[in-house]
């Protein structure tokens, strides 16, 4: 009796929601045309505005440039909003009516759920550590529980790449090859833990003539000092740097340390105590920004890994299945995505004054993000990827970014709204409120790029 009831009730259920949505349709339809007559603004603004205030993130403009379209083709064909504007499809107004009905359901779901615990007796397990590793503009997730397969020679394989790769550089660089001095940003707060396996990676790096190290004290104890100190003496390097700054955060060490270096160096790069390099790592960056001459950043792909070992041969044996596959990075893939995090080397004339200037102090966390957003506006070309995983980043549970309750993902959204609202008024200025009713549809917006190419041609 119950699934007969269930049955009966479905079709009602579904008219009397196809109704609420035919309703919905009208009344979004008539409150944006008036928005936007009233304020003299754009019908996809009206639709962002009214997206935010039903908690909606900033990054919807999509959904409402099609749904910009949907009005326009529909007041060209049925007049002003009324009856007729029912069966207009508008994708603010699913987007809508999910939120609200996510809304109204939370509180039945958060009584139901310490119910539906104690009558199967089960807990969600706790998951180890996991790092979002990227994959294209999506991520794969990975944790110390995963299993990998173990490959003795995989650095032995990624060496030989590398230099393959060199050889590559060196017959288009001519003789920019070689050129170029690499700062090192390294803040240190309490590296005591990392700091010999750390030191042996730093003098194990190719071209360590080339390398100029500045190490910044944020804190640590007094023999890890002389340490580091006993180390830059040993004249390996074409200079160096300690710098005594107790208690600063990383954007600001990151900055001193850019200001002493001055115009020394022609790259910079950070490398944090508690990550490693492949020995060619650094040189391949390098000479990449000397191969291509347009290029501001290079960057590599980068193996993840959650347990220390003595020797790096051993992390890239262990963490075969832990490796990125960064794509192109420009300022629409890095929405959300702080795809250079780890180890990018970029040019030092990035932080003039006149150019991208230095990172912001505000950050505890994200500041490199927010930086790579102004690189990107800045410099439409700037980043180069090198599909080599030449990197190494520790997954470290007690790190400022990849620990538990981290401030980095407020902060990255912080800096991302900013970015999102840069690329959309760059969005309005290339494509039109006409352009919108000619192309944009509901249904394909993956064709989008290709009628922008389209109506330039015919513009041009």
């Amino acid at each position: 009796m119950r699934k007969a009831l269930v049955g009966a009730m479905k079709p009602v259920a579904r008219k009397v929601l196809t109704r609420i949505g035919q309703r919905l349709n009208v009344m979004i339809g008539m409150a944006l045309m008036r928005i936007s007559a009233q304020n003299s603004t754009r019908i996809s603004k009206a639709a962002h505005q009214l997206l935010l205030g039903l908690g909606y993130g900033d990054h919807c403009y999509l959904s409402c440039l099609q749904t910009e379209g949907q009005c326009l083709r529909a007041a060209e064909k049925y007049g002003p909003p009324g009856r007729l504007w029912a069966g207009v499809n508008m994708p603010i107004a699913r987007m809508g009516t999910f939120q609200l009905r996510q809304a109204a359901l939370m509180p039945l779901r958060t009584a139901i759920r310490p119910l539906r615990r104690w009558q199967t007796g089960q807990q969600h397990a706790v998951d180890g550590i996991k790092a979002g590793l990227f994959q294209g503009l999506g991520y794969r997730y990975r944790a110390k529980a995963d299993t990998s397969t173990h490959a003795p020679t995989a650095m032995a394989e990624l060496t030989a790449q590398a230099r393959a790769l060199l050889t590559t550089y060196a017959a288009i660089a001519g003789s920019r090859r070689g050129q170029g001095s690499i700062g090192i940003l390294i803040s240190c707060f309490k590296p005591e833990q990392y700091l010999l396996g750390f030191l042996n990676n730093l003098q194990s790096l190719a071209s360590t003539q080339r390398l100029v190290p500045v190490f910044i004290n944020a804190g640590m104890s007094e023999t890890c000092a002389q340490t580091i100190k006993s180390f830059l003496n040993n004249g390996a390097f074409s200079g160096s740097h300690f710098l005594e700054r107790p208690g600063c955060d990383i954007y600001h060490a990151w900055n001193e340390g850019i200001r002493a270096l001055g115009s020394s160096v022609e790259f910079i790069t950070n490398f944090n105590v508690d990550d490693r390099r492949h020995p060619l790592c650094l040189e391949i960056q390098a000479e990449y920004l000397n191969t291509f001459a347009k290029k501001q950043v290079a960057v590599t792909d980068y193996t993840y890994f959650f347990e220390e070992a003595s020797e790096i041969s051993e992390l890239f044996a262990r963490n075969t299945l832990n490796r990125t596959m960064v794509p192109v990075i420009n300022q629409r893939t890095l929405v959300d995505r702080n795809l250079p995090h780890s180890g990018p080397l970029w040019r030092r004339s990035l932080h003039e004054a006149g150019d991208c200037g230095v990172f912001d102090e505000s950050y505890t966390s994200a500041g490199d993000a927010e930086f790579w957003y102004r690189v990107s506006r800045i410099h439409p070309d700037a980043f180069g990827v090198i599909s080599l995983p030449l990197n190494l980043y520790f997954q470290n549970p007690t790190g400022l970014s990849t620990r538990p309750k981290t401030t980095g993902l407020a902060e990255h959204q912080r800096c991302s709204k900013t970015h999102y609202l840069h690329l959309i008024g760059q969005i309005d200025h290339l494509i039109s409120p006409s352009f919108c009713r000619q192309y944009i549809q509901v249904g394909a917006p993956e064709e989008m790029q290709i009628h922008t190419l389209a109506e330039r041609l015919r513009q041009t």
